[in-house]
């Protein structure tokens, strides 16, 4: 075993002597053993000489790429010792400097001089192939390439440019000038306004001493689009969390790309004035910095303005006739609706019950906006609706809480208080507004077969018992008596919503973002199971327990509780006063004690019908000279 161990040993060593200058006792003993040691001698040449090459190569190159930072590092060094910085500051200095220097950054256009030699057709198409799928991602642009097939490549060849980022690193900072779109392709980001509010004198003034919430940001993000519609300083710091890649949209080169197509320009000026309202409202506060959703924007424009944009969409979507550099680039396959669905859709846009726009998955998305009211009394009893009834049909169920849609030009505040002025049954007190919760959720709509975002705004209200001498009472009449009969009787004509009005007074009500509340990736799925469990019908989710207990006490308070009928236009809503969780109890009894609901407000509705009919008697009696 020794000597076949040695023998190995000893063929090995003789092998590498053939690649090396070693040298070696075992020597060839004929000619042909000659022959065959010279020939693994030169064998061994190449490949040693080969192997040296690659490796010094290798360690040049190494040594002229980390030339730059070296000679950078020693130029900071020396920097720092000339002007006596202390030391724990240039530490900091020096680690901080050759981190980002060590990092790798994503190659760009800039980084590849060699592509000036291209002709520009060329360069056009390469440039409209790096920032086209970026480019039809917002809604806003995507429509401008619709419109015009020819903008969409003037601006990623002129305006789009590829910044790469590395970590920590400031995009901008409070007081700069917005002068740029961005884009956010790879990585992730924070962001935090640093700039209070301006005092408005409110109980919900900020102040200078409140810390804002911070924000993150993630791929397909958009930012800073407030410069795209007017001059902007920044009152927030964007940071980047890693190493980031984003797309920049120099608006000095978009404004001179605009320049050559006046219809885009004219078509988006209701945009910009829409933009410019909401991102100098308090609704956006904490955000404006970064983007306003283009269905929120939207919502705030004029009806007939914002139907010719949704419709554009619609159709580039219905379409094959569509722009071919548009189809071609476009980073998925549209979805296309049935003639049914679109019917639908359009009488929707016509009415103003919603918009639409391109949502993330870069499909066609149904946006409506609902303002939610959650009152409870000083009993902890909840104001619930749980019927509605247009003028010559039944009424139908629709329990839940107050709520309803945003119209033309009308923020959630406004909705918020149009709702109580004109949508709620009688109240007396003090209708105390708290904090607001803002929430969005994503579904697939049923009938329409498009994704939908209901955009749901709640804001928490105590109805407390009245105060003497106050003065915050809504619609509170001028004149405390009637000068003449005429007057009495013009005074008597009005709808009940004007008499119940002077008993309720509002106080601080919501004005601003720091009554609201973000709700968190797990309070959202809290809340969807919550929804889930107490939909109306969901008996399948519910304990045959809960649904046993719901529908008893759905008998007891039918036969006990005070149905309050109220009348706008040409609808009747139904309302009702119960607690939290027996609320929840009878949504899940809902199906089982559907007549007994339905024959409560049927009594309900022929309560007010008669009650109208004896006001409108008395009126016409009122009116009659003796």
């Amino acid at each position: 075993a020794a000597g076949t161990r040695f023998q190995y040993m000893t063929a090995l060593h003789w092998a590498v002597t053939q690649m090396t200058p070693g040298s070696m006792s075992v020597v060839p003993q004929n000619s042909l053993e000659r022959a065959w040691n010279v020939l693994c001698l030169i064998l061994g040449l190449f490949v040693s000489a080969l192997l040296i090459s690659q490796l010094s190569a290798k360690m040049v190159r190494v040594q002229a790429l980390n030339s730059t930072q070296l000679q950078q590092m020693e130029t900071l060094g020396r920097f720092l010792a000339e002007h006596d910085v202390p030391r724990s500051l240039a530490q900091r200095i020096r680690r901080q400097l050759w981190e980002r220097l060590s990092q790798k950054k994503m190659l760009t256009i800039e980084d590849l001089p060699s592509l000036e030699y291209l002709p520009t057709s060329l360069k056009q198409e390469l440039y409209y192939a790096l920032f086209a799928r970026s480019l039809l991602s917002h809604s806003v642009l995507y429509s401008w390439c619709v419109l015009h097939d020819g903008i969409s490549q003037d601006i990623c060849f002129r305006v789009a440019e590829e910044e790469p980022r590395a970590k920590n690193d400031d995009i901008f900072l409070p007081g700069q000038e917005a002068t740029k779109v961005y884009f956010l392709q790879r990585g992730s980001m924070r962001y935090r306004r640093e700039v209070p509010l301006p005092s408005t004198g409110s109980v919900f003034d900020t102040g200078s001493g409140v810390q804002f919430p911070e924000m993150f940001l993630a791929e397909a993000d958009w930012i800073s689009t407030v410069a795209m519609w007017c001059h902007w300083d920044y009152v927030g710091r964007l940071q980047t969390c890693e190493a980031c890649n984003i797309v920049c949209f120099n608006m000095e080169k978009m404004i001179a790309v605009l320049k050559g197509y006046p219809l885009i320009r004219a078509i988006s000026r209701s945009y910009a004035s829409a933009y410019v309202l909401l991102a100098t409202s308090s609704e956006h506060a904490i955000q404006v910095d970064l983007d306003i959703l283009p269905s929120r924007v939207l919502m705030a424009m004029p009806l007939d303005e914002r139907v010719s944009f949704s419709v554009t969409l619609l159709e580039s979507f219905q379409t094959k006739e569509c722009q071919r550099s548009t189809m071609q680039y476009y980073p998925t396959r549209r979805q296309h609706l049935g003639p049914k669905e679109q019917v639908q859709l359009m009488e929707e846009l016509e009415m103003g019950k919603c918009v639409v726009t391109i949502g993330k998955d870069h499909q066609l998305l149904r946006t409506v906006g609902l303002c939610v009211l959650d009152v409870v009394d000083s009993t902890g009893r909840v104001l619930v609706q749980i019927g509605t009834m247009k003028e010559g049909e039944d009424a139908v169920l629709d329990i839940g809480l107050p709520a309803t849609k945003l119209r033309e030009n009308e923020s959630n505040r406004e909705a918020a208080m149009r709702l109580i002025q004109t949508e709620l049954p009688e109240m007396n007190g003090v209708l105390d507004f708290g904090k607001m919760l803002h929430e969005e959720n994503e579904k697939k709509s049923k009938h329409l077969g498009i994704r939908t975002a209901y955009v749901k705004t709640t804001y928490n209200a105590s109805l407390l018992p009245v105060q003497e001498g106050s003065n915050n009472e809504i619609g509170r009449s001028s004149h405390s008596s009637c000068n003449s009969r005429s007057s009495c009787s013009s005074r008597n004509s009005r709808s009940s919503r004007s008499s119940r009005s002077h008993k309720l007074q509002v106080n601080n009500p919501p004005a601003n973002w720091a009554c609201s509340q973000s709700v968190s990736p797990r309070g959202r799925n809290s809340l969807h199971r919550l929804n889930r469990a107490i939909a109306a019908g969901a008996s399948s989710t519910a304990s045959p327990a809960m649904v046993m207990r719901g529908s008893t006490y759905c008998k007891t308070v039918l036969s006990s509780a005070d149905i309050l009928p109220a009348k706008y236009r040409d609808k009747t809503k139904f309302f009702t006063w119960l607690q939290r969780q027996e609320f929840h109890e009878v949504k899940h009894a809902v199906l089982s004690n559907e007549q007994e609901l339905m024959a409560a407000v049927q009594r309900a509705a022929e309560r007010m019908a008669y009650d109208e009919a004896n006001r409108q008697a008395s009126d016409d009696s009122s009116g009659v000279d003796i």
